[in-house]
């Protein structure tokens, strides 16, 4: 257990085959495999988590200019890139995507990102936070000394 999570491990082949089988979760190497299982992109419920997951670990909280904010989504894999532009899209999110990266740039869409989603990484939504008392992105290390 750590500050910002807890890490399970399971040794089971069953549930490993399970999850590979029934939501299609490659095994191994994970680029060019990653694609959102289809039981996830029918339940907007489960699509929610499935990207507030993603965000947690490969997001980004950031400034975009001086008093603006910008979140972003990040993978070396880029047809799973696209798929996530699709599904933040069928969410009613607007985003931009660049190869690898995605990026939502408006407030508005960024407080109902938070809203929404309800990301649970502690850094961002501290910076959020503080994003939304100050009117500025903060540096991470301003967050660790608060």
């Amino acid at each position: 257990k750590g500050t910002n999570g807890l890490r399970c491990l399971v040794y089971s082949k069953r549930l490993v085959s399970f999850l590979s089988d029934t939501y299609k979760i490659p095994t191994g190497k994970k680029k060019g495999k990653l694609h959102i299982p289809l039981q996830i992109i029918e339940n907007n419920n489960l699509l929610r988590a499935y990207i507030r997951g993603v965000f947690d670990t490969d997001g980004s909280f950031h400034r975009h200019h001086p008093k603006d904010a910008m979140l972003g989504l990040i993978s070396t894999d880029e047809i799973f890139m696209q798929e996530l532009r699709i599904a933040l899209k069928k969410l009613s999110f607007i985003a931009s995507l660049n190869k690898k990266n995605l990026y939502i740039y408006k407030k508005a869409e960024i407080d109902r990102f938070f809203n929404e989603i309800k990301p649970a990484n502690s850094k961002y939504y501290n910076k959020y936070l503080f994003y939304k008392l100050h009117k500025r992105v903060p540096l991470t290390k301003e967050i660790l000394i608060r």
